[in-house]
């Protein structure tokens, strides 16, 4: 589904690399949800809103493949988390902007990504009710250098790479859904057929 991406439009990264530690390690993408794979409800409900469609996948990347996106895979092969991936997607995005939405997104409002991209700043991260959730963002591309050398000190967590780039002057700005609840369907037990 991979169009010529235009200078000022923007990317979707979906989150599917994980290990599938909380179902059993399986590749959670694949794992149904109200009759349709994880990955089919958030391509369905976004990525006609995308100039470029990228899965960042470590497994099963033909599969994903067949959904029309790019696929991205982590430099180390040991499933190192979601900043890995991120740094993956950033690196292979062809457009300024990339929104990352992590496979198991619980709830798929229509205007999410408007949302998103309707804020100007460097970085743009989701806050609920629940707290933030940090693989819900806008990066801009320019983010890349800096995330990379966060990368290759050691910094490994997401929330924490946001806020460490937001100390080193790049402006971050939370996206307050605390109206909404989007969630995540982290294991078999949030699963319905």
């Amino acid at each position: 589904m991979s169009k010529v991406a235009e200078p000022n439009g923007f990317s979707l990264g979906i989150l599917a690399g994980g290990a599938g530690r909380r179902v059993g390690g399986q590749d959670k993408g694949w794992l149904r949800h109200r009759g349709e794979a994880l990955i089919e409800r958030v391509v369905r409900a976004y990525a006609p809103q995308a100039d470029e469609l990228l899965i960042s996948a470590n497994r099963t990347q033909q599969r994903y493949a067949a959904l029309g996106a790019r696929i991205v895979a982590d430099a180390s092969p040991d499933f190192p988390g979601p900043l890995a991936g991120i740094l993956a997607l950033l690196e292979a995005c062809t457009t300024r902007r990339l929104v990352t939405l992590p496979v198991d997104l619980g709830a798929l409002p229509a205007d999410l990504l408007d949302r998103l991209l309707a804020i100007d700043a460097d970085l743009v991260r989701v806050h609920e009710a629940d707290g933030v959730q940090p693989l819900v963002a806008c990066w801009q591309r320019a983010l890349l250098p800096d995330l990379a050398a966060l990368w290759q000190a050691g910094v490994r967590g997401v929330a924490h790479a946001q806020d460490m780039l937001a100390a080193r002057g790049w402006r971050l700005v939370e996206l307050d859904w605390r109206d909404r609840h989007l969630g995540n369907l982290n294991g078999p037990e949030w699963l319905q057929p």
